[in-house]
């Protein structure tokens, strides 16, 4: 007769998705040691770079969707330039948006506020859209009925204008955030200067 042992033997092998789990929280810790210690984003953060990056972004956003809306060509180009300008983005800010914990404070807090003005901006400008889209159709159709003028919209949304209508909407949802966290980065310091700072 075997005997029973009082001693509960747990056995301490992981599933797959805890392992997986395990494995993206060490990649992510990883990331954002690095993040907060590299060098190389030194020329993406300062403040004169978060300047040279948004107004890259505004361009790229409204002014080549525009032509690409226009002209019917380029929209595979706008929607690669806008990518660049996520990264771009993502970068000057060190990914801080990319994780719900961040260890400096200040940066917490304005990137806190970004969130709250991005909400904002975005319920904004889909009101002024929604309020001139109705009030261009009612102006038109009462023209044409007092005047028997009709008004022909300036573009034919075929398919292409549809896709660049779509890419232009979720890039300015994407780039909100970012857009509203503000223009002032990191001190612009040299890299000989950030390297004495963070090994002193």
């Amino acid at each position: 007769m075997a005997s029973k042992s009082g001693t509960n033997i747990r056995t301490t092998n992981s599933t797959p998705s805890q392992s997986k789990t395990q494995a993206e929280l060490f990649f992510e810790r990883s990331f954002r040691r690095w993040v907060a210690s590299t060098e190389l984003l030194l020329g993406l953060t300062n403040t004169y770079a978060r300047w040279l990056i948004t107004i890259l972004s505004y361009g790229i956003l409204f002014g080549w969707g525009m032509y690409s809306l226009l002209n019917e060509d380029g929209a595979v180009g706008y929607a690669i330039a806008l990518l660049i300008c996520l990264v771009l983005q993502a970068a000057s800010v060190r990914f801080i948006f990319r994780w719900d914990e961040i260890n400096d404070e200040y940066q917490t807090r304005r990137r806190d506020a970004a969130y709250r003005k991005a909400y904002k901006s975005l319920r904004m400008i889909f009101v002024v859209l929604a309020i001139l889209w109705f009030g261009s159709t009612f102006v038109a159709d009462y023209i044409y009925d007092h005047s028997g003028i009709s008004f022909q919209a300036p573009l034919h949304i075929d398919n292409y204008r549809l896709a660049v209508i779509t890419i232009f909407l979720i890039a300015l949802m994407s780039l909100q955030k970012y857009l509203s966290y503000g223009m002032k980065g990191e001190p612009f310091v040299s890299v000989a200067e950030y390297r004495r700072q963070r090994n002193s």
